[in-house]
């Protein structure tokens, strides 16, 4: 170890607010309103997630889509390799902080308090059904449902909801907390 870094990478103009590695890949979010993805051993930054109106503030990957929460109170999917904005979600009145994407279900968790639940149906829809696979039906029964925040950042006290849905499923609703949701987290049930 030599205290040095291996590499650097250069493209956001401001702060860089979260990172992702996945494979080979390394999506990093900024406060410049974008979103970037970067080749690991390279450095290079291949496609740059723009349409966003706010710092973006968190960011998640799955089956092809990047999925980002924005400071402007929405999120957003795009296309991972074109880089092309396939749907916007908007509803929060603050940031969001947090995402998950489970069996079909977007779930968005903001500084307003709120945890969202989208169908996202369609963008599954949209891909081949050999990309998608057999078993690409909305089905939420038998998960948990876990939301958590911190009161403030001096005293890390916690409040966490959790909701077993093992009959009936989520559905898309809205959920309120009293402060910011920081952590949504769905787990399937064994």
């Amino acid at each position: 170890m030599t205290g040095q870094p291996l590499k650097t990478f250069n493209g956001h103009q401001t702060t860089v607010l979260t990172l992702l590695a996945h494979r080979k890949l390394l999506y990093s979010t900024s406060s410049d309103h974008t979103a970037r993805c970067w080749v690991m051993d390279f450095g290079d930054c291949t496609r740059v997630y723009k349409d966003h109106g706010h710092s973006v503030s968190c960011l998640i990957e799955n089956n092809g889509l990047i999925l980002t929460g924005c400071g402007d109170g929405m999120a957003r999917c795009f296309d991972a390799k074109s880089g092309a904005l396939k749907r916007t979600f908007k509803s929060h009145t603050g940031s969001v902080n947090c995402l998950r994407y489970v069996s079909n279900r977007l779930f968005t968790g903001s500084f307003d308090g709120t945890l969202k639940i989208w169908d996202a149906t369609e963008l599954v829809a949209e891909k081949s059904s050999l990309e998608v696979g057999k078993n690409s039906k909305s089905n939420l029964k038998g998960s948990r449902l876990t939301i958590e925040n911190e009161r403030s950042s001096t005293n890390h006290s916690r409040n966490t909801f959790e909701r077993s849905d093992a009959d009936s499923g989520f559905d898309d609703r809205d959920y309120r907390m009293s402060v910011p949701v920081r952590k949504v987290d769905v787990k399937e049930l064994v």
